[in-house]
């Protein structure tokens, strides 16, 4: 397809024409797509496509984002792609993600679509599904989770997530231990609790847990992790594909460090 057909800036005063419908059956299939394939640029191009034979913008900010992810980072050509989406971004962001990631939450667009939030497990808990119905999200940062973890751990869109972090402080043991035993994660690839109150109990769930079999970063620094939290992780039957596990400022002792070490040699941070 051209991507040259449309001219975007004969359109810029029928924003309403163009909107982006979450609840259209087609917009649901290409974001299904997606999800199932985040890293894949095929099913973000199909719907590009399909946004552009409908004179909808958002394709040509798509293939921009994409092409520039494609480039060396520092290139010119990348600069360059960059900036005219960033110009598309500033006129149509507000209509692009809605009431409820404008006003509940923070976004970062990667490739054409919303990659990464940061929300309060309060609106997340309430606007989960209207967040996913709009946009393939595949990144969570949850903020304040400790009285909403029992809520939060029946979403089923915690399926999507490849990386989920917590905000500072925001979780300890009486938190995590719902998340972590009853949600159903799909193929979490980065999870992240620093600065936290985790113990143990934290440490020993997580070691222990089927949604570490895909982990590839583990970050459970500045926590209050002690030996038998530190011996749990060493012996995890799921840690096969960890690429970092991050545990410095622990309470870890000597012996369950030295088993840390003999298990995870380089990719460990202690």
């Amino acid at each position: 397809m051209n991507d040259r057909a449309v001219d975007y800036n004969t359109i810029r005063d029928r924003r309403s024409f163009f909107s982006y419908e979450p609840n259209v059956p087609a917009h649901r299939a290409f974001l299904e797509a997606i999800l199932a394939a985040p890293e894949q640029d095929a099913p973000r191009l199909v719907y590009a496509d399909w946004l552009e034979e409908r004179g909808d913008p958002r394709g040509q900010f798509i293939r921009l984002q994409i092409a520039a992810d494609r480039c060396a980072r520092q290139s010119h050509e990348r600069h360059e792609l960059e900036a005219q989406a960033r110009a598309l971004l500033d006129e149509y962001e507000e209509e692009w993600i809605g009431d409820i990631l404008r006003n509940k939450a923070r976004s970062w667009f990667r490739r054409g679509f919303v990659e990464k939030i940061i929300v309060p497990a309060m609106y997340l808990q309430t606007y989960a599904g209207r967040i996913w119905d709009r946009e393939p999200v595949v990144s969570v940062e949850i903020r304040e989770l400790n009285n909403y973890a029992s809520a939060i751990a029946t979403l089923p869109e915690l399926k999507y997530l490849r990386r989920l972090s917590f905000g500072i402080g925001s979780i300890d043991d009486e938190a995590i231990l719902p998340l972590v035993e009853r949600a159903q994660f799909g193929p979490l690839e980065v999870f992240t609790a620093w600065h936290g109150k985790l113990g143990d109990e934290s440490a020993i769930v997580i070691a222990n847990s089927p949604m570490a079999r895909r982990l590839r970063i583990l970050d459970l620094s500045n926590n209050l992790i002690q030996s038998r939290g530190g011996q749990a992780l060493a012996r995890s039957p799921y840690l096969q594909h960890i690429q970092s596990i991050r545990l410095y400022r622990n309470r870890i002792g000597i012996e369950a460090a030295e088993e840390l070490r003999a298990r995870f040699g380089s990719r460990l941070t202690l």
